[in-house]
């Protein structure tokens, strides 16, 4: 059964009916928190949409059926879903080049972006990484070599050769 949503005249006829059968609801509103308030207009409301939807079926409009996307391809919404991540993060892949996308429609100001399930796999195994240890933290062979370094330890309190070429200071 499809839902049947009322129309603009509809809810100006609800508005007339509350003020006609007196249902001002601020006469009610002495002691109430403001939460409760609003749920009991609510409530009033919803009860007025039910009796004027009964009483006049034909004036309320009904949505059109969703058409599923042609191909068996994915939104943008259902492809983040897929992943895991957020519609931003997609377009992120997407406007970096790593994802693949076919456009639908023939506008050219703001293209309708949908992503097949071969794309989605492929984008899946390029993004598949195996985590190798890093080189710093990985065990190293014992250097084996005849080559010796030519150092000398001085004082810390001793004071460095001077530069050649630097003017003395004063």
């Amino acid at each position: 059964m499809t839902r049947v949503l009322p129309t603009i005249n509809d809810l100006r006829e609800f508005g007339v009916a509350l003020r006609r059968e007196n249902l001002d609801l601020a006469a009610f509103a002495h002691g109430m928190t403001p939460r409760e308030y609003a749920e009991a207009r609510r409530k009033a409301y919803v009860e007025l949409a039910a009796l004027a939807t009964a009483a006049n079926p034909a004036s309320c409009r009904q949505r059109k059926p969703r058409i599923a996307p042609p191909g068996g391809l994915l939104t943008s919404a259902q492809a983040a879903a897929k992943l895991g991540c957020s519609i931003k993060t997609l377009n992120g892949h997407v406007a970096a080049g790593d994802l693949r996308y076919v456009i639908i429609g023939k506008g050219t100001k703001r293209p309708r972006k949908m992503f097949a399930d071969s794309d989605l796999a492929e984008f899946i195994a390029n993004q598949t990484r195996k985590d190798e240890p890093c080189p710093s933290t990985a065990s190293r062979a014992r250097r084996s070599s005849t080559s010796s370094s030519e150092s000398t330890v001085i004082a810390f309190t001793a004071a460095p050769k001077p530069r050649p070429g630097v003017k003395p200071k004063r």
